[in-house]
């Protein structure tokens, strides 16, 4: 146990040293403060191009195995797989929505659906 409790007060004396030598300039944290406010812009106003692009991704990313078992086992074309596995896709959200907005638990059915019917698109603008 002592050699243990030695070790780790040994590295926590390394790393009480490395950080007395560490130097932060206030131009060097400004500087990254900086450059992270600036990245952070960027993406904000490109997130309606990036967007798409990573829904992609997470998209065949989840419906890459299911994809690969039509085209292996069924023979269907990818293309055509990945058509069906969107088409069932939205069809499932959309059968979601539809399921919650008529059911009995939500009586008020424009007041459920209004926050999707408000926006026009779901990207920013």
């Amino acid at each position: 146990m002592d050699q243990e409790l030695s070790a780790v007060q040994r590295e926590t004396l390394q790393a009480q040293a490395v950080m007395r030598d560490a130097h932060f300039r206030p131009t060097d944290v400004a500087l990254v403060i900086l450059t992270s406010l600036a990245v952070l812009y960027t993406l904000y106003f490109a997130a309606s191009i990036i967007l798409p692009f990573v829904l992609a991704l997470v998209l065949s990313l989840l419906l890459g195995p299911a994809a690969r078992f039509l085209c292996d086992r069924l023979r269907l074309p990818r293309m055509l797989a990945a058509l069906i596995l969107i088409a069932a896709l939205f069809t499932a959200i959309g059968y979601w929505f539809g399921s919650h907005a008529a059911s009995n638990r939500t009586p008020n059915r424009k007041k459920f659906l209004a926050p999707y019917l408000r926006k026009k698109t779901f990207l920013p603008s």
